[in-house]
């Protein structure tokens, strides 16, 4: 048994540094402290891995997979919100080789995150956090996807603290700017409370998520509005709770690397870039692909179109064995499990994630280039 290993967990954009875990035999015996996401992911990676054996790629999926490549006619390949940096020119080079089109599973990331600084100066630190006094969370309840949010925040934001669900979300947002803004005369009963305490706040964040997005653009432009309105009586924040653990870096590494924050179409002589026209979700839900090469597991994607994936050759390249059957899965390291690498928290600050366990399985961008090469990587 191997007790109290420290690491930096990599499954949540909060990427907590102050876990301690036990090891027995390749299963996770203790979290501390405890998260029951963290537990889970932990618990998945190290049962997709054979800790301690010799592993060797399994040379018939990546023929079947080479297979694929080559003979799609319409390729799609979906850069996944949880993958190291190092898989964005990859997957980038790969599109190109095979003329497809290169996605993203987090659409709205680029786009929000800096309207929200521009309207509310910028977006706040973790550490930032601690010193706000009220909290707007627009979308799920964060407990699912940040299980340890409300660590960074203090007991008086904890207490002041709404949920605006994505379904009255336009018209709450309105109601509550509009009262902000003197433009009603009467403050309808349900929101007194809150607006007492949001003109009393002198700081104060607004979480939003992507289930809260997919109202639509009027939802997102009154949720803009409002907080340029609260940020005139006081100091007020916009952050976008990511779907994934590495969004921000996979983000800015596609604009940096590819000038692009996704939807681009690599033909024989010509390449297009259209986020709204190359979109992940209506791509797949046209069922526009013939292939589908998936460079990490983008679960959001594939709970919500699993139907429309079936009879689409796909491969899916993905540190854990995924519930779902694609066609091919090549498995790689974690990134802070059997392997070391660099991601980002939500608010921006790079953190350097260290290996614990040996696993002997190639790394996601070794595989990325085995695939461009056309031979098993040794």
């Amino acid at each position: 048994m191997t007790n109290d290993l420290r690491a930096t967990c990599p499954f949540c954009s909060l990427h907590c540094a102050d876990l301690r875990l036990s090891i027995d035999e390749g299963r996770l015996t203790r979290l501390s402290p405890q998260c029951e996401f963290g537990m889970r992911n932990y618990t998945w990676v190290l049962r997709s891995i054979a800790v301690g054996d010799e592993y060797s790629i399994p040379t018939n999926q990546f023929t079947q997979a080479l297979t694929i490549l080559e003979s799609a006619r319409r390729l799609l390949v979906v850069l996944s919100a949880d993958v190291p940096d190092v898989a964005v020119e990859g997957a980038l080079r790969i599109v190109r080789k095979y003329h497809g089109v290169l996605s993203v599973e987090d659409e709205t990331l680029n786009n929000l995150n800096i309207s929200m600084k521009e309207v509310g100066g910028f977006s706040a630190t973790l550490g930032e956090l601690k010193e706000v006094e009220m909290v707007f969370i627009c979308g799920a309840e964060p407990k699912h996807s940040h299980p340890r949010l409300a660590e960074f925040l203090s007991r008086c934001a904890i207490d002041n603290s709404l949920i605006i669900s994505p379904l009255e979300s336009f018209e709450t947002i309105r109601q509550l700017r509009l009262v902000l803004a003197d433009e009603t005369p009467e403050v309808p009963q349900k929101y007194r409370k809150t607006m007492d305490a949001m003109r009393s706040a002198s700081t104060g964040v607004i979480f939003v998520d992507s289930s809260f997005l997919q109202a639509g653009e009027p939802t997102a432009r009154e949720l803009l509005l409002w907080l340029r309105d609260l940020n005139r009586c006081g100091r007020w924040y916009g952050q976008y709770l990511p779907i994934g653990a590495n969004s921000v870096v996979v983000a800015e590494t596609l604009l940096s690397t590819g000038g692009i924050a996704g939807g681009l179409f690599s033909g024989e002589d010509f390449e297009e870039i259209s986020p709204r026209c190359w979109k992940t979700s209506k791509l797949i839900n046209d069922g526009w692909m013939d292939a589908c090469l998936f460079v990490g597991n983008p679960s959001t994607l594939v709970e919500n179109f699993a139907i429309r994936l079936q009879g689409v050759n796909t491969i899916l390249i993905d540190p854990i064995q995924p519930s779902w059957k694609p066609a091919v899965w090549l498995p790689v390291t974690q990134v802070g499990v059997d392997a070391a690498g660099s991601m980002a928290r939500l608010d921006g600050v790079p953190l350097l994630l260290e290996q614990f366990v040996e696993s002997g399985r190639p790394t996601i961008q070794t595989l990325l280039v085995g695939l461009l090469e056309g031979r098993v990587p040794s």
